[in-house]
């Protein structure tokens, strides 16, 4: 009698003890991420000083230095597919947007403008993985297509377009939070600025 129970009670706790595992222990497949990021990218800056260089000799224009640079302000979005709890594979896009003031001798312009669109496929690895704390690197690779543009007197356009390969590889991403929302920020090199911050979904 007394193995009985005990067999009974192992069949009905079984089951509940198995599902607490799982829950535990369950991979969240699908990420979709929001954010936003800050500093120099290397194809960018290097495109944009070109153009400047033309139209300072052009067009006769300098730098306004009583009014702030803004630039490059990157947005971006992704998805990603988690095989395990180590490795997800998907992609980004994302929207670059840099505001320069420029005047002359005779006039003053707003702005010199720098857009710019991409899309990239990317890998990222789990390095550490918590409860509560992941870290994790990345390699991202894609297309960008570039717009710069300066407005004239004659309100003509002194416009410019390029399509580069884009890439951004980050040395060090943390999330933090519990299973489906967590707080993201990372350090990298590339596209994608230098440092950014977001949030990620994860169901």
């Amino acid at each position: 009698m007394r193995y009985l129970l005990s067999i009974l009670l192992f069949i009905c706790c079984y089951p509940i003890g198995a599902q607490t595992y799982s829950d535990v222990h369950q991979v969240r497949r699908h990420e979709v991420n929001f954010g936003f990021a800050v500093a120099s990218c290397l194809r960018t800056t290097s495109t944009y000083k070109d153009y400047e260089s033309r139209m300072q000799e052009e067009m006769g224009i300098r730098r306004a230095s009583t009014v702030y640079d803004l630039g490059p302000i990157i947005l971006r979005g992704g998805y990603y597919y988690h095989f395990n709890d180590k490795i997800a594979i998907g992609g980004t896009v994302g929207y670059v947007s840099s505001w320069y003031p420029y005047r002359t001798d005779t006039w003053y312009e707003d702005d010199l403008k720098a857009k710019s669109y991409y899309v990239m496929s990317s890998c990222k690895y789990y390095w550490f993985n918590s409860s509560w704390v992941r870290i994790y690197s990345s390699v991202a690779l894609g297309l960008q297509y570039q717009k710069f543009y300066l407005t004239v007197p004659d309100d003509k356009q002194k416009e410019e377009q390029h399509t580069h390969v884009a890439y951004h590889l980050t040395g060090a991403g943390v999330e933090i939070g519990k299973k489906n929302i967590r707080l993201q920020l990372q350090l990298g090199y590339g596209l994608e600025g230098i440092g950014g911050m977001g949030m990620s979904f994860h169901f």
